[in-house]
């Protein structure tokens, strides 16, 4: 037993120990937080420098040291200096084309604006640059709806600052105005800067360049080299000062921009001295790759082109090429599968490919050698396939298309020389390139968006999947409420911009999870894909108009193909077209039918030249293109015998593209067909006796599982709330479209008593998840038409559905007359019912119509040829006894074996 004296010892012992140990930890934390101090000191020093670097255009210097003083931060998590480190490298990235790693640095910066939003207070000024160098990331990048929405928070900040000089943002965003095309827009924003507050050279430099492009853009070629000429002078005056170093790729740029305004100014030895100097700066540096060096290689090969000097021209776009991407002397793109990994503009390759295959197919018309031929058509194919990896990076659908409208005359050059280049010896392999440059053009916005939501997400992200949907679903209505003014203007577009920022931000990192080069249609696509999922009665044909007054119509069906090129006039074809259209979609009343002359020359130019390849079919998928898209073409006609409509020969199916109808086609369908109908404005579809219920096509009860909303049932918060319960939607309603603004179109439900909603708009219907949907009938007028875009397709409800997810769409083309449409529906869900594919129950209901004995009085294509099928032309699915299952499974089985017997000589596809 101790005695207490020891017990004593021990105690004091461990109370002297416990004093030692509080200050000793004391000290080493006063110890710590004095070298984190420290820390913080030299981090901000060091930024100084890293500033300096990239003033200096010292890009590498400044992103090493940048990252050293990250790894620093990693530590004391100093959020303020973690952002800025992240703004410098982002804008070191940004200007030396390194896109991946400028949205990494971008969105780590805007995940620390997140988590400490009062960085704003903190440091406004370096919050400021960060949105205005991301927004000039984006515009560069032809995202500008993204770019627009960083400068408006730059504005957004800079007004709470109350600083009133806001010249850097005005210039920026002038910037974007010139990129979108939008030249006196800009001029205005430029005529707003005051130049005499601007005292630092480097400003002075940029935006003399800017206002140089500006002038370039409304055709005032001398004042642009003016400008342009102000800018190097700046610079000069720039580099007088000992702190300053040169900024070899600005100069590049600037000697750049001269050479343009001098070819403008048709001063071509001047443009070359200028271009040479350029190219000297960079080369006596060691620069052999860079952006800039490709820009005047470019433009020497121009001037060379404007000279007929069609080799030399070439060899300079060689080296343009080569300075911009390692490795990529082959011509065929499946031995460089890093090709969108090793580049680095894009936009800038694209162009320089597209300009070497116009300048191999002028020297194949020179000379008339088949190797510059092929050489052309495969360099073109690797420019559009470049072109379609570029433009997935491209968010807002917009500024898709826009991408695709201002490259159309690369697509049609395309076209034209595979086109050529296929007729020399026609193959499978050179139809295929056909195809593939076609598809590239069609619809590209919904393609893009629909191949890009059948990514699979990895488990770990499925939540930021939810909140994007829920995001979009946000925004979607936000648009909506702004088109619709439901609120202040002001504050619904700061709400919006808030959502899309977020948005943005969770898309770039499911972008930076998900592969990097999304499929594309040369890897996805073939004549021999297309042929296979084609019944042997279903012909597939796709048309193309160019702006050279060509039309190309491209045929496939199975085991065999056919592609035609007429020479047309545009214009005239417009003319006939919007002679025509009038005479199917005016109600008649009791006029006769007046348009068959119109008909007879259409189906002479779209579809007599397919007259003999076509025999032996008897379902038609159409892809159109441009005014095509207003054309119903059930409704020509071939003259021999009076009305002697095609819809009497063919089932119609239309698709936006080749790659959507073989996608839809290749959904599986292993679900019971279970219908949601909805009937809010009962006395205005009522048929002539008055049978409310017969007119909704409610006979086959025993086959199908349906609910039906009607009237005041028929709301749309009831409907939104029970549509993920069904996968057929029947909508019996009303709908406007605006020619003008797609984007305003509407279905109508029946007034809510409480919310007073009763519209549903375009935004809202392509934010629904309609996936599961195998159908969806809109029985309202023009719910099949819209505003048209270019090779995009008509913008209407029918394609917000299909946007949406759904399987297809059953829409009108123009005003839905009641008594019609409710014969034809009902003849159509009864056709569906017995299991007649969809194209062909149409045809059938469509036709039943037309001999019916109470439509007789509606003898004219107004009343039926409104209605059209897009999208999957597939049987629904209806269910059956087992027995009768089995017998349809012996009967397929029996007819594979057949047709396997009488095809087995057929290896591959053959030409018609």
């Amino acid at each position: 037993m101790k005695s207490p004296l020891n017990t004593l010892k021990l105690q004091f012992l461990f109370f002297l120990g416990c004093i030692f140990f509080m200050t000793f930890n004391c000290f080493a934390q006063k110890k710590k937080n004095s070298k984190e101090f420290l820390n913080k000191q030299e981090i901000k020093q060091q930024l100084e420098t890293v500033s300096e670097y990239y003033q200096n255009g010292q890009f590498d210097r400044s992103n090493q040291l940048t990252l050293r003083q990250l790894k620093i931060l990693e530590k004391n998590k100093d959020a303020t200096l973690q952002f800025q480190c992240y703004n410098f490298l982002a804008a070191n990235y940004t200007r030396t084309f390194k896109d991946d790693s400028a949205i990494y640095a971008f969105e780590q910066a805007n995940e620390l604006l997140k988590i400490k939003p009062q960085l704003v207070n903190e440091v406004p000024e370096y919050v400021v640059a960060f949105w205005n160098n991301q927004g000039a990331f984006y515009r560069e990048n032809t995202n500008y709806q993204k770019a627009y929405l960083c400068f408006s928070q730059s504005l957004k900040i800079q007004a709470k600052m109350k600083n009133s000089n806001y010249f850097l943002t005005i210039e920026h965003l002038a910037n974007l105005f010139d990129f979108m095309g939008q030249y006196e827009k800009a001029h205005l924003l430029y005529n707003k800067i005051i130049l005499d507050r601007i005292q630092d050279d480097f400003k002075r430099i940029n935006l003399f360049s800017s206002m140089g492009w500006n002038q370039i853009g409304r055709k005032k070629y001398k004042n642009g080299h003016e400008s342009f000429t102000k800018a190097l002078n700046y610079y000069n005056h720039w580099l007088n000062s000992p702190k300053n170093e040169p900024d070899n790729t600005l100069l590049t740029k600037l000697y750049y921009q001269l050479s343009v305004s001098s070819t403008l100014t048709k001063h071509l030895s001047q443009s070359n001295y200028y271009l040479n100097k350029g190219i000297t700066i960079q080369t006596q540096q060691n620069n052999k790759k860079g952006v800039y060096l490709a820009w005047c290689y470019e433009q020497k090969a121009r001037n060379a082109a404007m000279l007929g000097n069609n080799q030399e021209a070439l060899s300079s776009l060689q080296k343009g090429i080569i300075s911009i991407i390692i490795g990529f002397e082959k011509d065929d793109i499946f031995k460089n599968p890093a090709l969108s990994k090793t580049i680095l503009g894009e936009n800038t390759l694209f162009k320089l490919l597209a300009f070497k295959g116009q300048l191999l197919h002028k020297t194949y018309q020179q000379n008339h050698q088949l190797k510059y031929l092929q050489a052309s058509a495969k360099t073109y194919q690797l420019a559009i396939l470049l072109a379609e990896n570029y433009r997935e990076t491209i968010d807002n659908q917009e500024d898709k298309i826009m991408f695709t409208n201002r490259n159309s005359m690369v697509f049609d050059e395309a076209l034209n020389v595979v086109y050529e280049w296929y007729v020399q010896n026609p193959n499978t392999e050179k139809a295929t390139m056909f195809l593939s440059i076609v598809e590239s053009r069609k619809s590209v916005a919904y393609n893009d968006f629909i191949k890009r939501e059948q990514v699979r997400v990895p488990v770990k992200y499925a939540l930021d999947k939810q909140k994007q949907l829920l995001l979009a679903s946000q925004i979607a209505q936000l648009k909506q409420d702004i088109l619709q003014k439901n609120g202040k203007i002001d504050t619904l577009e700061t709400k919006l911009r808030e959502l899309e920022k977020d948005f943005f931000s969770i898309k770039n990192k499911l972008n930076g999870i998900l592969p990097t080069q999304g499929s594309n249609t040369i890897n996805d696509l073939s004549i021999q894909e297309i042929s296979a999922q084609l019944s042997p009665f279903t012909t597939f044909i796709s048309y193309d108009l160019s702006s050279d007054n060509h039309l190309y119509i491209l045929m496939i069906r199975r085991g065999s193909w056919l592609i035609k090129k007429r020479k047309i006039s545009n214009i005239s074809l417009l003319k006939t077209i919007n002679q025509f259209l009038p005479k199917l979609q005016r109600n008649p009343a009791l006029m006769v039918y007046t348009g068959t002359k119109d008909a007879i020359l259409l189906y002479d130019l779209l579809v007599k030249p397919l007259e003999k390849a076509l025999e032996g079919t008897n379902r038609l998928v159409v892809c159109r293109d441009g005014i095509l898209n207003n054309i119903p073409f059930e409704v020509l006609e071939q003259g021999k015998e009076k009305n002697d409509f095609l819809l009497k020969k063919f089932a119609f199916t239309y698709t936006f593209s080749a790659i959507d109808y073989i996608q839809k086609q290749q959904v599986s369908i292993n679900h019971q067909p279970k219908t949601l109908t909805i009937y809010p404005f009962l006395q205005n579809y009522t048929l002539p006796d008055g049978n409310v219920l017969k007119s909704l096509n409610l006979a086959n009860r025993n086959t199908r599982k349906r609910d039906v909303l009607l009237g005041k049932q028929a709301t749309k918060q009831m409907w939104l709330a029970k549509i993920n319960q069904y996968n057929q939607l029947n909508l019996i309603t009303h709908a406007t479209t605006d020619m003008q603004e797609s984007a305003n179109a509407y279905l109508y439900f029946y007034p809510d008593s409480v919310t007073k909603a009763y519209q549903l708009g375009f935004y809202e219907i392509m934010a629904l998840s309609l996936q599961q949907q195998q159908l969806v009938v809109i029985a309202s007028c023009n719910s099949a038409k819209g505003a048209l875009q270019q090779h995009e397709g008509s913008i209407s409800l029918a394609y917000a559905f299909m946007r949406a997810g759904a399987g297809a769409v059953v829409g009108a083309s123009w005003e839905a007359h009641n008594r019609a449409i409710g014969i034809i529906t009902e003849k159509f869900e009864s056709y569906l019912n017995a299991g007649l594919p969809k194209d062909v129950a149409l045809q059938k209901a469509k036709l039943a119509f037309m001999e019916a004995k109470e439509s007789k009085d509606l003898d004219h294509p107004f009343y039926w040829a409104n209605l059209t099928l897009i999208g999957n032309n597939q049987a629904l699915s209806i269910e059956q006894s087992p027995f009768v299952g089995y017998v349809l499974g012996l009967l397929a089985l029996i007819g594979v074996v057949l047709f396997i017997k009488t095809n087995l000589p057929k290896k591959s596809a053959t030409r018609v």
